[in-house]
Order: C-alpha cells, then sequence, then structure tokens
C-alpha cells in the first residue's frame, strides 16, 4: 500500500464551440457574482455590525438591517432576485462542468452537492444564459438595496471614493 497518492489533471485541451461557450457563461455568472459580493460586504462594513466573513451570512445580516429600518416592502422583488442570484452563483462557481460528446452531439453536466447528496444535472445552454441573466439581476438588485439603505442613512457611505460608491449603487 503506498503512502502518497497524486492525482493529474491534464492543461486546458483544445475546445469546441459548446465547451467555450459553457465555460464563458459560467465566468460571466461568477463575475457578476464577484461583484454583487464585493457590494454585499461593502454594505455589511458600512450598515450592520457584523463580524461575520461568509457572504451568505452577511448578507442574512443586510437583511436584518432592511427589517430593523422599515426597508423591506419596497425591496421585495429586489430580495427575491438575490435569492436567486446565490443560487446561481453558487451553481457557477462551485458545480463540475462536463461537455460530453458523443460523435456531433454534445450533453453538458453539471455535477454538484445538494442536501449532502451529489446531484448531476443535465444542462443546455439556454439554461446557462438564464443563470447568467440570475446572477445580473442579483448584483443590479443589491445595487437597489445599496442604494435604499443609503437614502434612509445618507452619511454611511460618505467615506467612498467616485469609483467604489458607483460599483456599490449603480449612481454617482
Amino acid at each position: 500500500m503506498t503512502d502518497e497518492v497524486r492525482i493529474y489533471l491534464p492543461g486546458p485541451e483544445p475546445s469546441d464551440g459548446i465547451k467555450r461557450q459553457t465555460y464563458l457563461l459560467r465566468g460571466e455568472a461568477v463575475a457578476a457574482g464577484g461583484t454583487a459580493e464585493w457590494i454585499i460586504r461593502t454594505l455589511a462594513a458600512a450598515f450592520t455590525t457584523s463580524t461575520q466573513s461568509d457572504v451568505g451570512r452577511l448578507w442574512h445580516d443586510i437583511k436584518a438591517t432592511l427589517v430593523e429600518r422599515g426597508l423591506t416592502a419596497g425591496l421585495q422583488k429586489e430580495l427575491d432576485d438575490v435569492a436567486a442570484y446565490f443560487k446561481a452563483r453558487n451553481l457557477a462557481a462551485h458545480a463540475s462542468i462536463v461537455v460530453a460528446a458523443v460523435g456531433s452531439d454534445h450533453q453538458i453536466l453539471r455535477l454538484y452537492q445538494s442536501k449532502g447528496k451529489a446531484q448531476i444535472d443535465v444542462v443546455a445552454l439556454a439554461d446557462l444564459e438564464s443563470e447568467v441573466t440570475t446572477a445580473r439581476d442579483g448584483y443590479l438588485a443589491v445595487q437597489a438595496v445599496a442604494r435604499a439603505l443609503s437614502e434612509d442613512n445618507p452619511g454611511a457611505l460618505s467615506g467612498l471614493g467616485t469609483f467604489p460608491r458607483f460599483m456599490v449603487m449603480g449612481v454617482t
């Protein structure tokens, strides 16, 4: 019996159109999500006393602040969009994708854990495009939440420069 096991992952292989588009779409979802998560961290630092490091927990603390300030009534769609965003972002960032080709037919398989069980879904490019839209909608929703919080407490984001302020709220 050996004491050492190594797994070799080969470098990137030439990709066809389906594989390239699959990874481009996943990258777009992750990029939108990275920006949304940066905004969430910025909002948590400005509007909560949270010491959490997990973005999901920070978002929970931001939602508690929204409830405390009575701001949730006008933000229901945005809160729903952010909830949907987290699922799309997690699938894009953490699920494995396998593009299987049999002759000229392709199948996109997504492998992930859900409630402790391994899941395998067959997805289409249209599904991935929809997830990109969901991630973008979540990013825009987080900006709407930022604007609502800023209107409620105008001085909280005053220390941000012009560009970070624009990134957080989508307006200058």
